[in-house]
């Protein structure tokens, strides 16, 4: 009898790269192969889509990379990524909104995830918790064990259909009696699953807490906002405003926020973001930039020079840069019209639907949800199932197929409870 061997060291054990999302629009593709593109609704894909169901294209990004020479694509970049990048993506974050007495560097990232890595790594010890909220996009929990952390998670939204900060302080100040530092991550606005947008009082809430925890636990509390579809709020500039809230910070809270070119710009492979960090301490800004450079070199060694060039190039050339976001306005205008539709078929197919404020997602709970996938499939509408429900990526239906959606999630579950109650009788 043959013995199993294992060579991977014991914190590797286990781990395979079954990503539900890209499993499901493989599935969808192959579908629509079959039985052709009209009869298969491919809610799955994260990407965003015009009404062909073709990658939506910004035609002035396009414009802005065909002026870019061979040269500026090929050559290596610095390990912290191009000067004029960083500054470049520091203003396009806070379109003046930065409070005058922060400190404020950045590092480039190989898009949002590299953000995400370099702050689960760099400001947690090994078995630490990343606090999330239970509705999350589902790569955190691999980038958590990846990097030998865990996830503890917050209810995201109370009775009332608001943001539970009475649950995230609870879980907070529970995490900070047990270990002695605090990583909270908040992926707003247009939180990826759920399209959730925190208004202005509830990040007031949120930054009063954090400052509290900071200044009477004196350990450090470092909080990580995950913008990556901050472009595509659907109030525009005034999705920014959380930003003028981090002032007269403590020393020991740190704002960081890990920004996404692939997305902002619509060049998924690309893969070009920032991590852009925010203290009242110089010398904890100089401690971000001295430990960030040295793990950008360290595992990915540099960013796209090209993806980082074409950024810049945009966000500094005014005419342009008006042009790409009267583009993706547009796009923002497309999702907010199948939001619609897809919330009024929602409502009169009797399926429930998460707080959606804006961006590439919506939420359907629902107990079950793998089983509820699966009959969902059989009815050729592919979604992606969450440990609590559904997510209905918007992003990449159009409006003449997403009143489709909510009727055949109603008769997918349905179909599932049915089964369930038969095989239970």
């Amino acid at each position: 009898m043959t013995q199993s061997v294992t060579l991977i060291a014991p914190h590797a054990v286990g781990k395979r790269a079954t990503d539900a999302i890209f499993a499901t629009n493989v599935q969808a593709r192959q579908a629509a192969q079959r039985l052709g593109r009209d009869a298969v609704v491919n809610a799955a894909v994260g990407s965003m889509l015009d009404d062909d169901e073709k990658l939506a294209m910004l035609p002035s990004v396009e414009l802005a990379s065909r002026r870019l020479g061979a040269m500026e694509h090929a050559a290596y970049a610095p390990f912290r990524g191009e000067a004029v990048y960083l500054e470049a993506a520091i203003d396009s974050l806070f379109r003046g909104r930065r409070a005058p007495d922060l400190h404020v560097e950045a590092v480039a990232t190989p898009g949002g995830t590299g953000g995400l890595t370099l702050a689960f790594w760099e400001y947690l010890s090994h078995g630490d918790a990343v606090l999330v909220s239970d509705w999350f996009w589902t790569p955190y929990a691999g980038l958590a064990r990846e990097h030998l952390r865990r996830l503890e998670t917050y209810r995201q939204f109370n009775d009332a259909g608001s943001a539970d900060l009475d649950d995230l302080a609870a879980k907070a100040s529970r995490l900070l009696e047990t270990q002695d530092r605090l990583l909270l991550v908040l992926n707003d606005p247009a939180h990826n699953p759920t399209g959730y947008a925190m208004s202005d009082d509830e990040w007031v809430r949120v930054v009063t807490l954090v400052r509290t925890l900071a200044t009477e636990t004196g350990k450090p509390v470092v909080v990580l906002v995950d913008s990556a579809y901050l472009d595509f709020d659907v109030r525009g500039e005034d999705g920014r405003n959380f930003l003028r809230l981090f002032t007269d910070l403590p020393s020991n809270l740190l704002v960081l926020v890990s920004t996404s070119v692939s997305k902002s710009l619509t060049r998924y492979g690309v893969r070009v973001g920032a991590l852009i960090a925010l203290s009242s301490s110089r010398d904890v800004i100089d401690e971000f930039v001295d430990t960030m450079v040295y793990a950008c070199r360290s595992t990915w060694s540099n960013v796209n020079r090209g993806g980082m060039l074409l950024a810049s190039t945009i966000w500094n050339d005014l005419e342009l840069r008006a042009a790409v976001e009267a583009e993706r306005r547009a796009l923002v205008a497309i999702l907010q019209r199948r939001a619609d539709a897809f919330l009024e078929s929602a409502r009169d197919s009797n399926v429930p639907v998460l707080p959606y404020r804006s961006g590439f997602f919506c939420a359907v709970p629902c107990a079950g949800s793998h089983d509820v996938n699966e009959a969902l499939k059989r009815l050729n509408v592919f979604a992606v199932a969450f440990p609590q429900g559904l997510r209905v990526a918007l992003c990449s239906v159009p409006v003449t197929k997403i009143g489709r959606v909510a009727p055949a999630i109603r008769a997918a579950i349905d179909a599932s409870r049915a089964l369930k109650d038969g095989g239970a009788a």
